[in-house]
């Protein structure tokens, strides 16, 4: 899969990229390990995301969950979510397309590799 085609499906626009991006971080964050919403929303303000409040994480994470990329569960009073095989796709393509052309340069200038 192709991430590009994902950010020009419709109507391209910085919000839906920025959608986008925030869906990476959250694919990558719980890669490895499920975790609730409010988890998320803690470790997305430790990186830095001070703006990524429940307003925002939830309907991210409901768009996430309806495109396939995430699963949820109840467990105990809490709902957890995890990666899917679509979402580790995802993740994989973002990769790759992070990996190319300009962005590539720009990434690493910005982490000073």
């Amino acid at each position: 899969m192709d991430i590009s085609k994902l950010a020009h499906k419709g109507k391209f626009s910085p919000k839906r990229m920025l959608k986008l991006m925030g869906s990476v971080i959250v694919l990558w964050l719980i890669k490895n390990k499920k975790r609730h919403g409010y988890a998320l929303i803690k470790e997305m303000k430790d990186m830095g995301f001070k703006h990524f409040t429940p307003a925002r994480a939830y309907p991210l994470l409901k768009f996430m969950h309806n495109q396939g990329w995430i699963g949820k569960r109840k467990e105990g009073r809490k709902i957890v979510y995890y990666i899917t095989k679509r979402g580790r796709s995802i993740l994989e393509a973002s990769k790759k397309w992070f990996r190319t052309g300009k962005k590539n340069e720009f990434f690493k200038e910005m982490i000073g590799c």
